[in-house]
């Protein structure tokens, strides 16, 4: 193609120059294939996995090219397709530059500092100058961004509060609105029951007696047991 037919990318690790429309993407990470598969975009390989969301199954490894694993990606198999676009997450990420020796690469993730709901339109308008569906894109983003309003302003002026709990095995941990699970009080608008929660990958260890304590009017719990059973 033309110079004056590609197109360049901004996204978490620099800039990658492409041709628009690419038809043969591999895509490595559940946060790129979710929105290429939000927007009807069909990959010819994806990492596997054992836990894809149901919503997500038919991209099981039965149907779909193995592009290896979340962190370590099958470089050979990769090259046998041929790709015009590597779309990878945030744990592929490391991977980046010797992905980009294949084909142009994308890392489908977050830019330092982004909200959650912030870094999805950022991601998700990347999908739209790649593939040429920047109207279509706009459009989800103008629905969910009403929605994402709405809720936020219901828990505003109901002063609505909730405490963010991870579940592993017999340990729990808090987490509040600077930690990865922000969005729920930084997009959604839930306010912290708990303020100055400790910010860390695992969050801050917290016992029953510090929940009834904290007497949250919601407690919104993720329990990493349940997913990986």
């Amino acid at each position: 193609p033309s110079f004056a037919a590609n197109v360049v990318i901004d996204h978490y690790m620099g800039k990658t120059e492409l041709a628009h429309s690419p038809k043969r993407v591999v895509v490595i990470g559940f946060g790129p294939l979710d929105a290429l598969d939000n927007f009807g975009i069909d990959p010819v390989a994806v990492s596997n996995a054992s836990h894809l969301p149901s919503y997500l199954s038919k991209y099981s490894k039965e149907n779909y090219t193995s592009a290896g694993s979340l962190f370590e990606p099958d470089f050979e198999a990769i090259y046998m397709q041929k790709p015009d676009l590597i779309l990878v997450g945030p744990r592929g990420s490391a991977k980046y530059e010797e992905l980009s020796e294949i084909a142009p690469t994308v890392v489908f993730a977050a830019k330092e500092g982004e909200g959650y709901w912030e870094g999805t339109q950022a991601q998700w308008r990347n999908i739209g100058k790649i593939f040429n569906i920047e109207d279509k894109v706009e459009q989800k983003i103008e629905t969910l961004d009403a929605q994402f309003k709405a809720i936020r302003d219901y828990n505003q002026t109901n002063n609505n509060d909730a405490l963010t709990i991870l579940s592993i095995g017999d340990n729990i941990s808090a987490f509040g609105a600077k930690s990865r699970f922000g969005a729920i009080y930084n997009d959604f608008g839930f306010i912290e029951t708990v303020k100055n929660i400790k910010t860390g990958t695992h969050g801050d260890v917290i016992s029953y007696e510090f929940i009834r304590e904290a007497d949250p009017k919601n407690i919104l719990v993720i329990d990493r047991n349940s997913l990986h059973a």
